[in-house]
């Protein structure tokens, strides 16, 4: 970030990818919006594969879109990171990324963005697509990141906030829904290469 030279900022992890246009939207909204320091748009979940896969919760994390507060972002992480974007007079304002994070650092850092000015949404379509599996940071510290994320939340509403209870709900009901997920996911591998034992 210390070498970019643009007025907007953002970052793409490895295997995630922007949408054609994506950009270009971008700094239409934020130029319609002088006073947000940043903004955040639709993201869809792709496999390996590039299919898109959970749009369950990717629905769901739209659901809050309406919704968009600070106050609201400290009870969950509606906002995935490939899709957002901000200003970079919001970035020396906020301080740069937690190096000492190892899954979190980009919804603490949300967190602070709040405090520099609103959020801007840009509408429509997708801006990037996540890419999710099991070998992914997401997919192996999924524990660590929900963790992590309700710890910059005590830490930017306050440990007994009504934020901070609801958001500790919803790191166990996630961390939950996901561990089931990954059990089936090793039922159905165990299955296949059961089968394929029976067949040799």
């Amino acid at each position: 970030m210390s070498r970019a030279t643009g007025d907007v900022l953002g970052w793409l992890n490895a295997d995630d990818r922007y949408h054609p246009g994506a950009l270009g939207r971008v700094a239409a909204v934020l130029r319609a919006q002088p006073r947000c320091a940043w903004c955040f748009g639709a993201c869809r979940m792709v496999n390996e594969a590039g299919a898109e896969i959970r749009r369950s919760i990717t629905r769901f994390k739209e659901l809050f879109f309406p919704l968009s507060a600070r106050g609201t972002f400290q009870c969950i992480n509606y906002i995935s990171q490939p899709a957002m974007f901000f200003r970079r007079s919001a970035l020396a304002q906020a301080g740069g990324l937690r190096e000492d994070l190892a899954a979190a650092f980009d919804y603490e850092f949300m967190l602070r963005l709040w405090r520099c000015g609103g959020a801007a949404r840009v509408p429509g379509a997708p801006l990037a697509d996540f890419r999710w599996h099991p070998g992914s940071i997401s997919g192996q510290t999924y524990r660590r990141q929900f963790r992590e994320e309700w710890q910059a939340a005590v830490a930017d509403a306050g440990r007994f906030s009504p934020q901070a209870v609801l958001h500790l709900g919803v790191r166990f009901g996630i961390v939950g829904a996901y561990t089931l997920m990954a059990r089936r996911r090793e039922r159905g591998t165990l299955k296949v290469e059961s089968e394929k034992g029976k067949d040799g």
